[in-house]
Parts: structure tokens; sequence; C-alpha cells
């Protein structure tokens, strides 16, 4: 995970000391984490995931971690903003069904994905399985609505 984050912030420019001090911890606390030798909390995980732009993914090197210079990537802000806000609310245990559902749709047939997507798109409009204050959908509509009073 340090090494991740090191090439990420490499990649972005900054230094160290930039970082540190734009998210307010000291310069130490940051070395350690880039040097792996202290773990980083959530919260610091999903600060840090939105302060270079980047999935939690990409920090922690799991195997589905986007390419920072992939354009799809790069272009795809309001897909990092969905699942940012999904995952910050997540708790632990969300957070490992969301892992093992990831894992599952990455390796189906893109049949088989279209298939999950479709199984999920019908549970969610039966409504059954609905639970109040669905943060990634009310970001997504209210991104859509501000483009749309801009245009």
């Amino acid at each position: 995970m340090g090494n991740n984050l090191k090439i990420i912030r490499s990649n972005s420019g900054k230094t160290q000391k930039q970082v540190a001090e734009e998210l307010g911890i000291s310069l130490s606390a940051y070395r350690t984490y880039e040097q792996g030798t202290r773990r980083l909390t959530d919260e610091l995980l999903l600060q840090l995931s939105t302060y270079f732009s980047v999935s939690v993914d990409s920090i922690l090197g799991s195997k589905f971690s986007a390419s920072l210079s992939s354009p799809s990537f790069l272009e795809d802000s309001e897909m990092r903003s969905i699942v940012n806000a999904a995952v910050s609310e997540m708790n632990k245990e969300d957070r490992q069904q969301f892992k093992k559902l990831l894992e599952s749709y990455m390796a189906l047939s893109s049949t088989g994905r279209k298939q999950l997507a479709d199984s999920a798109d019908t549970m969610n409009r039966s409504g059954k399985y609905k639970r109040f204050g669905n943060i990634a959908k009310s970001n997504v509509s209210a991104s859509s609505h501000s483009r749309a009073k801009t245009a």
C-alpha cells in the first residue's frame, strides 16, 4: 500500500510536505503511511482517494485498481464520485460485501455482468430491498441537476 501511495503522489507532482500540509497532517505521519509502517484510517484513505482523484483500490493495491494514466479513469470523475460517496458511508461489513461483489463481478463474462446488473436493477425497482437515503444515487442526481442548470 505504501509504495502505491508514493507512486500516486509522485505521479501527481506533489511532495510529501505539500500533501501533508494540504491534508492537515504532520509530515512525519504522512511519511509513515508511504513507508507502510503506519496503517491508514478509513477516513484518511477516503480523503487521500479524493485528494488524488484515484480509487481507494489504487491506494490499497487491489488487483482491480484502475491505471492512473488510463483515459477512462481520468475522465470518469462521476464514477469516482459515486464510488467514493458509497464507500464513505459503508461500515466495515458493508465494505467487505462490496469487495466481494466487485470480485464476483470481475470474474463474470460480459453476459454475466449484464445479467447481474439487470438483476440488481430489478431488486432495486421492486422496492423490497431498498433502504432510506441512498447517498450515491443522490449525489448523481445532484450532479446531473447542476450540469443541467449550467447548460
